[in-house]
């Protein structure tokens, strides 16, 4: 796929600072035709400067951020996703119909929902159908797929058929990073895809993001910060977000 290959081209040259022309055609295994369509994408994006016989990084001004494994996530900030989350588990109302994001932020909402009447959530979370056996009286809709160990999420091109046949009125969302340069980012390409048609499917978007992944970047971005109706966080990050969602008419709450 193009896209993914222009990312991990990306982040190569990022990492390694300097590339030569040769090399990306041979790491990526693609004509000097192709190599020059991709650079060119990047240089507009303004992550990478053309040179003679290659490319160079330009600085960033946010690290890039690598997934951990779903384990090592559930014992990092637990305390700020459980307010985060309790925040969220507020626009929450009987009769709808969500959908919870995979990852470690969105999955304690459940703790907070499972008193809700008439509530179907809708998830490719493999942890959040494991904890919705303890909540009978909510209707889960588990979407198929191909497990992905490192986020406990099932992927690929069944869960993402499913997705397209319903109607969600809440999605709540996670990431991996976030930034006014890259926008709302995560680390794998499968999950890329589902994220994208989850946002496509659902009327309102609301991202649960706590204050360590501002300003930093990872893989791939899914989406604008703008594109979100809801933002949730457990600190007020810089004026600079706070301008851009007075801008775009974003929602920003401080969970307490």
């Amino acid at each position: 796929m193009r896209i993914e290959r222009i990312n991990d081209m990306e982040r190569y040259i990022i990492e390694n600072g300097s590339v030569t022309s040769d090399k990306l055609c041979e790491v990526f295994r693609i004509s000097k035709n192709t190599l020059l369509r991709d650079l060119n994408i990047l240089a507009e994006k303004g992550t990478v400067k053309k040179v003679y016989g290659g490319v160079t990084a330009l600085q960033q001004p946010f690290s890039v951020k690598e997934l951990l494994p779903f384990n090592d996530r559930t014992t990092t900030n637990i305390d700020l996703k459980s307010k985060i989350a309790r925040q969220a588990a507020l626009h929450v109302q009987p009769g709808d119909t969500i959908f919870v994001d995979t990852g470690t932020s969105t999955l304690s909402i459940i703790n907070y929902i499972a008193q809700i009447q008439g509530l179907t959530v809708i998830t490719n979370s493999v942890q959040f159908m494991y904890r919705a056996l303890s909540f009978p009286n909510i209707n889960v809709i588990a979407l198929p797929g191909i497990l992905n160990h490192n986020t406990a999420s099932l992927v690929g091109v069944p869960c993402i058929n499913s997705l397209g046949v319903y109607n969600i009125s809440k999605a709540f969302m996670a990431c991996t990073a976030a930034s006014l340069q890259s926008g709302v980012t995560n680390a794998t390409s499968e999950e890329y895809e589902v994220k994208k048609v989850v946002m496509a499917q659902s009327l309102e978007h609301i991202l649960l993001i706590d204050h360590t992944k501002f300003n930093q970047t990872s893989l791939m971005t899914y989406s604008q910060l703008k594109d979100f109706d809801l933002i949730i966080t457990d600190e007020l990050p810089g004026s600079d977000y706070i301008e851009h969602f007075k801008t775009h008419k974003v929602i920003l709450e401080i969970a307490e």
